[in-house]
């Protein structure tokens, strides 16, 4: 089987460990299915900022940014269950606000449970419901998604864009469906203080930033989609002058583009 390298075209049996190949910069696939709003909201937010796992208790979402809680907060009661505050940067999702009454199961738990995501940070992943929505509902979902665990920073003339996991399987789920809506982001192992070390999806191109922040972005008036509109003025004062694929040969970019 050929695939593109700098060189040209190669069988497969000719590349080495190391050798650098062409592929998509897009994968424009996305499905058919629709599911309520919350839900999408529900599952960004407590699969980056979330405690999923918490048998015998409620699923709590954490947050320094109140816009944030009150995001969850509506999505928990659009679900059909109640939020109450805990301390002062979290929030549970509750059946009914308060203890006491009838006996029955949190039912965002028991949902959570039915798609496999009663689980700790490091085995987190993107459920295959999330792979089968349409453009728009995916687009919802990696925005509550980044809200939580993504950022963007900009010093001097660099804007970088971020999404920081601890499960790697999430990480690379998150890099494919960002290829969907033409982002392109590497992955990279950053060592951490716990030792565990965490995967972080980088994004540097300005391009790449603006076309995250016209396609996703943050949930609106959050400090993170405050920051980011901050990065887009910093890009037009500076916009990219070169891409980083320039040195690519013309028939590469049949594939690429």
């Amino acid at each position: 089987h050929p695939l593109l390298a700098f060189e040209g075209w190669q069988a497969v049996q000719d590349l080495a460990i190391g050798d650098r190949i062409g592929v998509p910069r897009r994968l424009p696939i996305f499905g058919s299915r629709e599911i309520p709003a919350c839900e999408v909201d529900l599952l960004g937010l407590l699969i980056s900022d979330g405690q999923c796992d918490t048998p015998g208790s409620s699923p709590r979402y954490t947050s320094g940014d109140p816009v944030l809680r009150a995001f969850f907060a509506e999505a928990v009661r659009a679900f059909g269950c109640v939020p109450r505050p805990v301390a002062r940067v979290s929030a549970n999702a509750t059946n009914r606000g308060a203890r006491g009454g009838v006996m029955e199961k949190n039912r965002v738990a028991v949902w959570l449970e039915s798609l496999g995501l009663n689980v700790k940070s490091p085995e987190k992943f993107v459920p295959t419901v999330v792979f089968e929505l349409t453009r728009s509902l995916l687009a919802r979902f990696l925005r509550a998604l980044f809200s939580g665990d993504g950022g963007v920073s900009f010093s001097g003339t660099g804007v970088h864009l971020e999404f920081c996991s601890t499960s790697e399987r999430l990480a690379r789920s998150v890099q494919h469906l960002l290829l969907r809506l033409g982002v392109v982001a590497t992955l990279r192992r950053r060592s951490t203080a716990s030792g565990r070390g965490a995967y972080v999806l980088c994004v540097t191109s300005k391009d790449q930033i603006v076309r995250f922040a016209a396609g996703i972005g943050f949930v609106p008036e959050s400090q993170k989609q405050r920051k980011l509109e901050e990065a887009l003025q910093h890009i037009s004062e500076a916009p990219q002058q070169k891409s980083n694929f320039d040195t690519l040969p013309p028939a590469a970019w049949s594939l690429l583009r």
